[in-house]
């Protein structure tokens, strides 16, 4: 597994960091927020 870096920005700064070990970056982002992310589209 690959660790991702997930930076939260406010502007130009950072104001929350943190990193997960996942498989892919979608997965890392659902492990960090815990919830579910689409990757549709909006009105399809």
């Amino acid at each position: 597994m690959a660790c991702f870096q997930i930076e939260e920005f406010y502007g130009e700064r950072i104001v929350a960091r943190t990193s997960a070990e996942a498989p892919d970056a979608l997965s890392a982002a659902e492990t960090l927020t815990g919830k579910a992310i689409s990757t549709t589209p909006h009105g399809s």
